[in-house]
Parts: C-alpha cells; sequence; structure tokens
C-alpha cells in the first residue's frame, strides 16, 4: 500500500507575532492568510498570539474579540483561540475572517 503525502511545497510558511486586545472588545487586523494558530500568551504582560502565516499572499482582514468569563458568545466572534489569565480577569480570545464583498 502506497500513501501520498499532500504538500503544499509552493507556500512559503513563516511564524509571526500578532497583539491581542487587552482588554474585551474587537481588534481588527490586515495581516497575510493564518495557516494556524500556535499559541496564545502573555509576552512582557502584553497579550499575543504567535501563527504560521503565508507571508507572500494578500493581506487578509481578521477579527480578534476578547471576551472575559460571564460575557455573552456569539457565533459572529469566531472560532476560540485561546484564553488569558491577565490582572485577575480571564480572557477568552477569538477570530474570524471579515469578508469585503470583493472576493
Amino acid at each position: 500500500m502506497v500513501y501520498q503525502i499532500r504538500r503544499e511545497c509552493d507556500r512559503i510558511k513563516r511564524i509571526y507575532k500578532y497583539n491581542l486586545p487587552e482588554t474585551g472588545g474587537v481588534l481588527t487586523l490586515n495581516i497575510p492568510p493564518i495557516y494556524q494558530i500556535l499559541k496564545v500568551d502573555l509576552q512582557n504582560n502584553n497579550p499575543v498570539f504567535w501563527a504560521i502565516i503565508y507571508p507572500e499572499e494578500e493581506n487578509k482582514k481578521y477579527q480578534i474579540t476578547g471576551l472575559w468569563t460571564g460575557m455573552e458568545y456569539e457565533e459572529k466572534d469566531g472560532t476560540y483561540i485561546g484564553t488569558l489569565t491577565i490582572d485577575e480577569l480571564v480572557y477568552h480570545y477569538f477570530i474570524r475572517e471579515v469578508y469585503d464583498g470583493t472576493r
């Protein structure tokens, strides 16, 4: 039996770091397409996330939503990417791609 592994050899990937909202709310980022989010954490007391991205491709618009425990979650908030405790508050982060209608 032979297995073939599908490779994306023509697409360069890099790991980049991006800021997250420091309080509950929404942050909009125009960044290269995200392949995978690796980690959400604090760096120098600032919330950040690391992601594998396609740096040579056209930027996409993403919204990051930070909700603290007890806030209402809606499907439009996006996909869960991680949780952080900042100054005794627990923040849950979600991401979604924002389409501008041109695709």
